[in-house]
């Protein structure tokens, strides 16, 4: 989610770069939700901290992210693997 050559900038959605297997899952809007909460998350830790994003400490992102009530460990280890993405869709004119 850290460009390469900019410090302080977090991306998410469809810009951020990754393997083709990785691309094929997060090309859907729900991984887009995921990444973009992750990088809203790590973002108000690092102004919180007045530090760059890249010196959050990840156990703190994950903490805050589960606080949230968002997805925090790799491959869905704490329970949320596939969360959002296997919820069946709200009923017609109903929103979440």
């Amino acid at each position: 989610m850290r460009p390469r050559d900019i410090d302080g900038l977090l991306v998410a959605g469809r810009h951020i770069s990754c393997d083709a297997t990785s691309h094929s899952f997060l090309r859907e809007i729900p991984q887009w939700w995921l990444t973009g909460q992750a990088a809203g998350a790590a973002a108000a830790l690092a102004a919180a901290e007045k530090c760059e994003p890249t010196a959050v400490p990840t156990a703190a992102l994950q903490a805050l992210l589960l606080r949230q009530g968002g997805c925090a460990a790799a491959g869905g280890r704490d329970g949320c693997g596939g969360a959002m993405t296997n919820q069946a869709p709200p009923p017609s004119g109903e929103h979440r």
